[in-house]
């Protein structure tokens, strides 16, 4: 779980948005996601770097991951490529999907889930849905996203199924991508 927390610092950049500008948001992503390659690239290279990486700092890999690009870069990478091809609203809720939804989802399905959908449970997969669609409705409420309900539902229901789904692509990839595609294709 302490792995997902680290998706809600993808939350900065649907703030930078607002704050600032979606230009703003794409440098800062597009920064971030070259040193994170670079950071993998170069521990990967530097074997005995690695091995300290992995033991004394508090960075969590995934097993697959100590002699494998770790999943940032695929993270980063799905934030900036979302950012680039979509206009804002459609971004930050692409954002969202992958930054509240797969971290949500984690968490109740590991604590709570029972019924196995693919190697994920049903119940992290209706709460990846339903948080989204809370929070992305709240934003609506407020006025800081001007979508449609319909949008909304569909873009938090296609994120989760996207995530339950055991494709090859890394969901860090997919899930902004096809949220923010969602968002439009129903707008």
């Amino acid at each position: 779980m302490y792995r997902k927390l680290y998706h809600l610092g993808g939350l900065i950049f649907p703030i930078i948005i607002i704050l600032f500008s979606r230009k703003i948001a794409i440098y800062t992503s597009g920064t971030l996601f070259i040193l994170v390659v670079l950071f993998d690239m170069f521990r990967l290279q530097w074997k005995e770097l690695n091995l300290f990486i992995i033991k004394k700092l508090p960075i969590r890999f995934k097993r697959k991951e100590v002699k494998n690009i770790s999943g940032s870069p695929f993270f980063l990478g799905g934030c900036f490529i979302t950012l680039l091809l979509f206009k804002p609203e459609y971004a930050i809720g692409g954002i969202i999907y992958l930054s509240i939804g797969d971290m949500i989802a984690v968490a109740i399905g590991k604590n709570f889930g029972k019924i196995k959908i693919f190697n994920k449970t049903l119940e992290g997969t209706l709460a990846f849905a339903l948080s989204t669609l809370l929070l992305m409705m709240f934003l609506k409420y407020f006025g800081i996203l001007n979508l449609k309900t319909t949008a909304i539902i569909m873009g938090s229901v296609i994120s989760a199924i996207v995530e339950v789904l055991p494709l090859k692509i890394d969901d860090n990839l997919t899930i902004p991508l096809t949220g923010a595609l969602a968002l439009k294709l129903f707008s």
